[in-house]
């Protein structure tokens, strides 16, 4: 995509959080919107503060690197105000798309910001990740639940701008996951792989936890300390890297499993990704999470049958608890500014039908311009497994091939998609 179309996506991008901004402040009867990028927390005793993110809401307006305690105040009117620190001005900035969309003004100093907040601030909405800060400004009305559920729920409907960026973002995660598999059949350590895939996708690190697990390690579920030590090849099994990648703030999710060597194990991963294929087609435009969740349960207890995992039937299968300890992974995660988007727990711009059915997960029905990473996969987890064994399902297992697979820990992996009016275009695969 040429310069020029870049900008006009973002010129209607920010067209399009100009009438939300209006449309949420004409229903609550308010003013202005104060948005907050927030700064970065330190750790007591640590011996470097955690990498700044500024907070979801401003990075959809705006997602530039020195954003640390900068402002966006709108009334839903262009141009929104923009207030940046000027220690972190960058001269280039006045070059680029975004600037002309803004009313910007360099502060010199984070406090000075006081001066130019619209006042009496009654009628003014802070949203951001400090409510200590807008206490002590005098804001009345902190992250107000209702603003809060409106932005999420329309958050999880792109702007075209947006599925540009999450498109870019695709193309980069593929990127790194090539290399993550010419690395591991290369015999490369973990920490080696991480660092060709933050190199291919043109990153100094994440924010996201990341997963490089090798052989039994991949059934513990949880990201693992990367080790510059190679593994001997007779003890190489098997790889799962789980990761996100990043373009203007927008992230999607990959993962794949692999097996070093040519063998049953190869077969299950070749396999279950023909699974997941078959499991995209089936998310479309109108389809419930709800629903998704059911038939994928259904096709991994047939997957899980037909490769004689489990030794029952399918209907065994969904009506024990086995698919919850073997499976423990959610199916679908709305993604965009952030790895597990809250959109998919709301059903109505208010949060209303959530608040009616706490605790329910995945009340939303897809729509077209919804970007969904989806997941499948087994965990071989020797705890898990021990619980098997003393439950009530333990004749379901056929233990001899669960056993077997214990070297390799599992199988598992994770594309990302946009949904659109006839289907699903994937974008990391």
């Amino acid at each position: 995509m040429d310069r020029s179309n870049d900008a006009v996506l973002y010129h209607s991008h920010i067209e399009q959080l100009c009438q939300r901004s209006r449309a949420l402040l004409q229903a609550m009867q308010e003013q202005f919107l104060v948005i907050h990028a927030g700064h970065a927390l330190h750790q007591i005793f640590a011996e470097q503060s955690l990498p700044f993110v500024p907070s979801a809401l401003f990075r959809q307006w705006l997602a530039i690197g020195e954003s640390e305690h900068a402002w966006i105040i709108t009334s839903g009117d262009a141009p929104a105000q923009l207030f940046l620190l000027q220690e972190h001005f960058n001269p280039a900035w006045q070059q680029s798309s975004w600037w002309p969309l803004f009313q910007v003004t360099l502060l010199r100093s984070a406090h000075e910001i006081e001066r130019y907040l619209p006042h009496p601030l009654r009628h003014s909405i802070y949203l951001g990740p400090h409510p200590d800060i807008a206490k002590a400004l005098g804001f009345e009305l902190i992250n107000p639940e209702l603003a809060i559920h409106y932005f999420q729920y329309h958050r999880a409907t792109k702007t075209d701008y947006e599925l540009f960026c999450l498109r870019q973002a695709g193309t980069l995660a593929q990127r790194g996951l090539q290399q993550v598999h010419d690395r591991f059949y290369q015999g490369a350590s973990g920490l080696d792989i991480y660092l060709g895939y933050l190199k291919a996708i043109g990153c100094a690190y994440l924010n996201d936890p990341v997963q490089v697990a090798f052989n039994e390690q991949i059934g513990q579920l949880s990201p693992m300390r990367m080790s510059a030590q190679l593994l001997p090849e007779k003890d190489s099994y098997s790889l799962w890297f789980n990761a996100t990648a990043e373009f203007r703030g927008y992230r999607v999710k990959i993962g794949r499993c692999f097996g070093f060597r040519r063998d049953y194990y190869q077969q299950l991963v070749a396999s279950l990704e023909q699974l997941l294929l078959g499991l995209t087609e089936e998310l479309h435009q109108g389809r419930p999470l709800s629903d998704i969740s059911r038939r994928y349960r259904h096709h991994l207890a047939k997957w899980l049958v037909h490769w004689e995992l489990v030794q029952g039937s399918i209907q065994q299968c969904l009506h024990s608890g086995l698919l919850d300890i073997l499976c423990p992974q959610p199916v679908c995660e709305f993604v965009g500014l952030s790895i597990n988007e809250p959109g998919a727990q709301l059903s109505d711009p208010t949060g209303s039908d959530i608040m009616a059915q706490m605790g329910e997960k995945d009340i939303r029905t897809l729509d077209a311009r919804q970007v969904i990473a989806f997941n499948i996969g087994i965990f071989v987890n020797p705890n898990r497994l021990e619980f098997l064994k003393k439950s009530s399902w333990v004749d379901l297992i056929n233990w001899s091939q669960i056993d077997m697979l214990q070297h390799y820990g599992g199988i598992t992996m994770t594309d990302t998609g946009i949904v659109t009016s006839d289907g699903i275009e994937r974008i990391t695969a």
